[in-house]
């Protein structure tokens, strides 16, 4: 869907009026704690900073905003060069991790790196945990000569030094990434990766949402266009250097230039807090792969309100807060350690966490209708549950931001979700509840990238030393290509079909030139193997496979998970064999079961699409299902 800025109200009104639900299912265990990588503890200061130059920390951290808020720190500081002095060892105001933009920096003219480099480093030398530097250059652009010479040469040196800095690369340009065959991509980013990608320590990224001039509507990043960004630039540093390197997000959520000549808005605000919402729960599946995100909001008061600002100048020391401190108030209560929850609907994205007696499980609609969850508690859970908060942000009738606040004791398995509304269940539970075992979630990446896609070719990627066991798995298959052309194409897994779904995370991207986002694809674990080959083929001629990434998500030894063995397979056995399950997506007429050499041992008469058949009088093994087109699928009893 496309939203228009100076129709806010009336949109909001008209999709109120006429949306039409969903269904998302909804699977929780609060005794499964989950690790994306090595993390589940939630570092709240990677995600919920503001911004604020360093000429006004005294401001900011004597500030009523942050003495009721003292999780919230600021995080970008202008800091000029040449560098004066060096921060203090008890200065209060770099207790937090932070961001250091040195600005004044001729990289052109600056060619002696390892003088630069002692400035840094003796300049943060007294810092305790990690900082990220950026230097203020422009977005990159000739990477292979000076430019890219002063990050390689610079990086090297930091490393040397044994400095507690991380150095940025430049700001990469991802917004219209797949645009003329990814020129961006493979003439500026890709040479900055394959020349000083191994000295910097991370990529640079701003991911806000922006506007389309032409049709005055959102042309949103969150969903699937931020998920293919990501996932092709980790695949290309993957291919180069054999690892993965996190980001730093200079800004999420809504930016709009024009905003910067006009007053403030409370209207503006609740547009800015829907972005941040769908963008900061994308970024907090991500943990291992983001050092910190910085939200596009601003602490640096003025007499006229910045658009972005969180804090207002009314008068001469008289101070008040926007409408964006609603973004802060609402993630108050998001902390502790990660738990399983999953969704199986690419517009509802989730997120828990259990902190004491409290687990919290976080819920954000991307799409224009309305969505009934049907939350999946285990029964054990259920019982264990005494209490029921209901917390939600949302965009009010009257165009602005609104937090709302229910309890109740009486057990919840169902609720809707508004349109871009995100809401937080906070679940009261006793006090000895512990973690009964885990799960850990890993991307496993390709050396192959940016494949050209032509029309029934199969396109092949192959991905090694994955990481198996019991739990899901997940194919990741971004892509960009012209509207007008499919978006579903026929995937096999080590030459099993999967289904695809018929859906993308977000919108439809209708408002912008071509399409490009992640297809999440859920295969059945029993497919994924330590070394993978995945064949993907569209329809028609067009556009490029940027990347293909296995996620899965592997449970401790002691789980039996039968639960999550065949999920999105079109064929499978079910009921210890009774019962073979057949998709009704698969165009299916008087079926034959027959055996791997290919003698018939069941014919199927009078069969109706999406029913179950009876196999209890076949032997344990391997079998085929064969369709009247001549399709087979292989299963096993």
């Amino acid at each position: 869907m496309k939203k228009n800025l100076y129709t806010t109200i009336a949109v909001s009104l008209f999709f109120i009026g006429i949306a039409y639900t969903q269904e998302a299912n909804i699977y929780l265990d609060l005794g499964i704690k989950k690790f994306v990588g090595k993390q589940s503890t939630l570092d709240r200061k990677k995600y919920f900073g503001i911004k604020a130059d360093k000429a006004n920390t005294n401001f900011t951290t004597s500030n009523i905003f942050f003495k009721d808020r003292p999780e919230v720190s600021p995080s970008l500081y202008a800091i000029e060069y040449p560098l004066k002095g060096s921060l203090s060892e008890d200065d209060s105001n770099f207790k937090h991790p932070f961001v250091a933009n040195i600005q004044g920096l001729d990289l052109n003219s600056n060619t002696s790196t390892s003088n630069l480099a002692d400035e840094i480093a003796v300049y943060f030398r007294f810092l305790s945990k990690k900082s990220n530097v950026i230097l203020n250059t422009s977005e990159v652009t000739d990477n292979t000569s000076n430019n890219g010479l002063i990050y390689k040469n610079l990086g090297s040196k930091i490393d040397a030094t044994k400095s507690p800095v991380l150095l940025s690369s430049p700001l990469l340009n991802t917004n219209n990434l797949s645009t003329d065959d990814f020129a961006t991509f493979n003439t500026s980013i890709k040479p900055f990766i394959d020349f000083a990608g191994k000295e910097v320590d991370q990529y640079h990224l701003d991911i806000t949402d922006g506007v389309d001039t032409k049709t005055q509507s959102i042309a949103y990043r969150s969903g699937a266009n931020i998920e293919a960004t990501f996932d092709l630039i980790n695949t290309y540093n993957f291919s180069k250097h054999n690892k993965i390197k996190p980001f730093f997000i200079e800004s999420y959520g809504l930016k709009f230039d024009q905003w910067l000549s006009q007053e403030h808005s409370n209207y503006n605000d609740a547009l800015m807090i829907e972005s941040l919402n769908n963008q900061v729960m994308a970024l907090l599946d991500r943990p291992d792969n983001i050092t910190i995100a910085l939200p596009n909001i601003y602490a640096n008061p003025e007499a006229k309100p910045n658009p972005y600002s969180v804090i207002t100048k009314k008068a001469a020391a008289n101070y008040t807060t926007t409408d964006l401190v609603k973004f802060y108030d609402f993630w108050k209560d998001a902390v502790g350690d990660r738990t399983y929850i999953t969704s199986d609907h690419p517009d509802i994205q989730v997120n828990a966490f259990k902190n004491g007696t409290k687990w919290i499980n976080i819920f954000n609609n991307l799409s224009d209708a309305t969505q009934t969850l049907n939350l999946k508690f285990s029964e054990y859970d259920a019982e264990r549950i005494s209490k029921y908060t209901l917390k939600r942000i949302y965009t009010n009738a009257n165009g602005i931001a609104e937090i709302t606040e229910a309890n109740t004791d009486i057990h919840i398995d169902q609720l809707d979700i508004e349109p871009f509304e995100t809401f937080m269940l906070i679940l009261d539970i006793p006090e000895d509840s512990s973690f009964a075992t885990s799960i850990v979630e890993y991307n496993n990446y390709s050396k192959s990238y940016l494949k050209p896609i032509k029309a029934e070719e199969p396109i092949v990627f192959e991905i090694g030393n994955t990481v198996i066991g019991k739990g899901r798995a997940n194919i990741r298959l971004s892509f960009g290509r012209d509207r007008k052309l499919s978006r579903y194409p026929i995937v096999t897994l080590n030459e099993n079909v999967v289904l695809t779904p018929e859906n993308c995370a977000g919108y439809d991207q209708a408002n912008r030139e071509d399409f490009f986002g992640t297809l999440l694809i859920p295969v059945p674990l029993s497919y994924v193997s330590e070394n993978n080959k995945i064949s993907i083929r569209f329809p028609d001629d067009g556009g490029y496979v940027s990347s293909v990434v296995i996620n899965t998500e592997i449970f401790s030894k002691d789980v039996k998970n039968e639960n999550f063995i065949e999920k999105n397979a079109p064929v499978f056995a079910s009921h210890g064999g009774i019962l073979l399950n057949v998709s009704p997506k698969l165009e299916c007429s008087a079926p034959k079961i027959l055996t791997e050499d290919g003698n018939t041992v069941k014919k199927v008469k009078g069969y109706h699409s999406g029913s179950t058949i009876d196999i209890s009088t076949l032997k344990t093994g391997k079998y085929v299902l064969k369709l009247k087109n001549g399709e087979t699928y292989p299963f096993k009893k």
